[in-house]
């Protein structure tokens, strides 16, 4: 009788501890229980947003020892902005060479997401993805945009489905660019995980002569863990579709996520 209290003890302690990492690890925004929206699919906007005096950091690597970061700030409800920064070459050999200059974010909610409606976001984001020669990046930046955002629960969790036009404001672009349109998905996996996949046909390429792509576009993935509270971990699996003419094979970069709020 008093090894099965002792094993109901111990079965009690060890369930209020899982239940309790499984909440601690639930905070960043990954997983059924995130209470943090997406703002990326994984390189481009949705409709998500930081809430009113929410405070985002982000710093994503890039092959060839590049960094990215990203700071935002909720000033409202419905309204971001931000500034962020890249860097070549920051680790291992060779120059490190700076973006020209830093990047900025606005982003709106016009709309939030009902029963029967997306939520719906009008941004700026000249900030672009991945390594860079000049002004020209790997992933050109969104620039003016329009993002829509629909969530759904069903039995094996909570999946979002992002849809996107924009048109980007590179100095690499031909006076005469076309629109660009981008879609994706993302689902959670348990409380605390979700997976990520885009698809940026690059429509807005400058064909056949771009510095980095090929036609065909660019399929990304993300894995995300929420590993604290507003502590996010993510690893991407870019170029799934191998169009980047300078890399061989797929690229894994690595990022992580701060939110607090003030």
């Amino acid at each position: 009788m008093n090894y099965f209290r002792i094993v109901c003890n111990y079965v009690v302690i060890i369930a209020s501890f899982a239940a309790s990492l499984a909440n601690l690890l639930a905070q960043g925004n990954a997983g059924d229980s995130a209470p943090i929206e997406s703002r990326f699919i994984v390189d481009m906007p949705t409709a998500g947003v930081l809430p009113k005096g929410a405070l985002g950091v982000y710093v994503n690597s890039f092959p060839d020892g590049g960094l990215l970061a990203d700071a935002s700030y909720g000033l409202s409800s419905w309204l971001n902005v931000g500034v962020s920064f890249g860097v070549n070459n920051l680790v291992g050999s060779g120059k490190i060479v700076l973006q020209d200059y830093p990047a900025v974010h606005l982003r709106a909610r016009i709309f939030n997401e009902t029963l029967a409606i997306p939520a719906i976001m009008l941004g700026v984001n000249t900030q672009g993805r991945g390594g860079f020669i000049g002004n020209r990046f790997q992933t050109q930046p969104a620039g003016i945009f329009a993002a829509a955002s629909k969530t759904l629960k069903w039995p094996l969790g909570t999946v979002s489905g992002h849809l996107g036009l924009c048109y980007s404001l590179s100095p690499d672009h031909p006076a005469k660019q076309i629109p660009n349109i981008f879609l994706g998905a993302e689902h959670s996996i348990g409380p605390f995980l979700s997976a990520a996949a885009e698809y940026n046909p690059t429509l807005d390429e400058r064909f056949p002569s771009a510095v980095y792509l090929r036609e065909g576009g660019m399929l990304n993935v993300a894995v995300r863990c929420s590993v604290m509270a507003g502590t996010t971990l993510e690893i991407q699996f870019r170029d799934i579709l191998q169009n980047l003419t300078n890399m061989q094979g797929i690229s894994r970069t690595l990022g992580i996520e701060f939110i607090r709020s003030f």
